[in-house]
């Protein structure tokens, strides 16, 4: 694999590398590749603690008193769900400049010049990032939504139902009288069945992101397995280099 690379690519992959210790170029490689297989690994574990949070609302004084409800909690773990699965389609392409040796900039990894790039697209890792960049893709536009206008990611029917727990309480406590058909405000203004519907819908929306969850172990468990006959490839090439380098006996 490291032949197709020219001496231009190979030389801009060594100066694009600064670190504190002095690597060789195989230690380099192994390293950079480690290190962002690491960061997708790390960023996995952090996401399947999502449900976890969502499941569980410490409903206590402490929050009560700081308008910590539970609405803005889940919505809370919900947005970093969003953002941290988009990172992991940024990682990939990160750990796949390295793998390649494609000598690109961190800043510059993005899906034309990682993903697209003559020496990836030769390989079936273009197909598998492919497919994890579909499975992320409903959730770029709400993250980036989040990040760059600082708006608050739709949770559907909880929302709604968020919205009709703060009317009922502005009501109360503007003294407004209800404004509501007979029959919906005999079931909604019920706060014991809006609590109930809320426990429903929320049960439903883990569910949801544990699916999610689900299929992007299994994509990246598919990117890896693609990615390994690279990384056989180069270490085969380290070791080749190791064994040339050594000084022959007299």
């Amino acid at each position: 694999m490291f032949k197709h690379l020219t001496e231009q690519e190979k030389q801009s992959y060594y100066l694009g590398y600064k670190s504190e210790h002095s690597f060789t170029p195989e230690m380099t490689y192994h390293h950079n590749v480690f290190y962002y297989l690491s960061s997708i690994i790390h960023t996995v574990e952090r996401i399947e603690q999502v449900p976890i949070y969502i499941r569980r609302f410490p409903n206590s004084k402490f929050f009560a008193e700081r308008n910590i409800t539970l609405h803005k909690w889940v919505n809370y773990h919900y947005t970093n769900f969003l953002i941290m699965s988009v990172s992991l389609y940024d990682i990939a392409l990160l750990l796949t400049n390295e793998l390649f040796m494609l000598g690109i900039e961190p800043r510059f990894c993005n899906e034309n010049t990682v993903a697209k790039h003559k020496l990836v697209k030769k390989t079936s890792v273009k197909s598998s990032l492919d497919s994890l960049a579909r499975a992320i893709n409903e959730y770029r536009d709400p993250r980036n939504l989040f990040v760059h206008r600082g708006c608050p990611p739709s949770m559907g029917f909880m929302d709604d139902l968020e919205s009709l727990v703060y009317l009922q309480q502005a009501e109360k406590e503007l003294g407004i009288e209800e404004t509501m058909s007979d029959a919906a405000m005999n079931l909604l203004s019920n706060p014991f069945i809006l609590k109930d519907l809320y426990k429903m819908e929320r049960r439903k929306f883990v569910k949801q992101v544990e699916q999610r969850i689900d299929m992007f172990i299994e994509l990246l468990s598919n990117l890896f397995d693609a990615q390994q006959p690279i990384y056989d490839s180069m270490s085969n090439y380290w070791r080749t280099q190791k064994t040339k380098s050594r000084p022959t006996s007299r």
